[in-house]
């Protein structure tokens, strides 16, 4: 795939789960998919999926993804993006019915035309009030 290619597949895939489209994730995201986060933990496709997005949108009635920025070269992407909503109780930084925003940044890359790995570099996963 082409760089611009990847970089609408970024996008692509929260304006799905914008949605509530979870299978995207199972479209874009390699079988063997790995997330690394900021704590050093590890996630795979459906931990991911499940772990994150989905309880994300099951769990936050007005939950919104936004990608803000993105830039790429070669296989990867690097992107900002920040979701928000009303926290339903679980983010000890934000009290409950309160909104909040977190924002993160990530590098992306891709294989064969999909995503394979997600390394988050920068995020405020407490979440912020608004």
């Amino acid at each position: 795939m082409s760089i611009e290619e990847n970089k609408a597949t970024i996008r692509r895939v929260w304006d799905e789960l914008n949605h509530g489209n979870l299978a995207i994730i199972d479209e874009c995201f390699a079988d063997n998919f790995v997330r690394y986060a900021l704590d050093g933990s590890t996630m795979n496709r459906e931990s991911y999926k499940n772990n994150v997005c989905a309880a994300l949108i099951k769990g936050v009635s007005d939950v919104h993804f936004e990608v803000e920025d993105m830039v790429a070269e070669g296989d990867k992407v690097a992107f900002r993006f920040s979701f928000s909503g009303t926290n339903p109780g679980f983010w000890r930084a934000v009290p409950a019915g309160q909104k909040f925003s977190v924002t993160e940044v990530y590098f992306a890359r891709f294989a064969d035309g999909r995503i394979i790995e997600f390394k988050n570099l920068i995020g405020n996963p407490g979440g912020s009030a608004r």
